[in-house]
């Protein structure tokens, strides 16, 4: 088993946030594949499979971690089926939840893997692809869910607004310090401009 850890990103930063991982739990991942997408405070950055193997997830999308946790594992024993026989090219490249999907609600993978040439095919694009037969039909569809998602903010975004609330805050002082026959005599003064913000 290989561990996947947080490689450093700067001198300065000892926290990361996993922002999204690339590939789902138990998925079979090939050496310089890349697994998952970090942010730091400065920069988003992937970090790829040394091996290949099995993956195996041990942090959470949006968790923030230090650098130098281990945040996934790599098992080189399970890099192939229970058979000891590699993936073979013809299968259907889909995620082991979307492959059980397809099987339980009887949906052919030609169909699907036509339907999105190319890509990895994962639960959302199944419940696309039901969602858009049942349009062809002319099926009105209402699923009652909300469309509006939201997501802890990445570090990079977090420490972005941090610095224009900071910068709006002190533009905001200027213009009032500014303002004509504004003067400052005291800190009683400096309170009173602070509270007309």
């Amino acid at each position: 088993m290989i561990d996947i850890p947080v490689p450093s990103p700067g001198e300065s930063i000892t926290q990361v946030q996993i922002a999204r991982w690339l590939v789902e739990d138990g998925e079979p991942v090939q050496k310089d594949q890349e697994l998952v997408e970090i942010d730091s405070d400065k920069a988003t950055f992937p970090i790829a499979s040394p091996v290949d193997g099995k993956v195996h997830i041990l942090i959470a999308e949006g968790e923030t971690v230090n650098v130098g946790s281990v945040i996934a594992t790599v098992d080189e024993a399970q890099g192939h089926r229970g058979t000891g026989a590699p993936v073979t090219s013809h299968e259907i490249n889909a995620t082991p939840l979307a492959k059980k999907i397809l099987h339980e609600k009887q949906i052919e993978a030609a169909s699907i893997a036509a339907a999105f040439p190319g890509k990895r095919i994962t639960r959302k694009e199944i419940e696309l692809f039901i969602q858009g037969k049942k349009e062809a039909k002319g099926e009105f569809v209402f699923s009652g869910a909300r469309t509006e998602t939201r997501k802890k903010l990445s570090t990079l975004r977090l420490k972005l607004a941090e610095r224009l609330v900071s910068v709006s805050f002190l533009v905001r002082i200027k213009e009032l310090l500014e303002e004509p026959g504004r003067m400052l005599t005291s800190g009683q003064d400096l309170y009173r401009v602070l509270l007309d913000i």
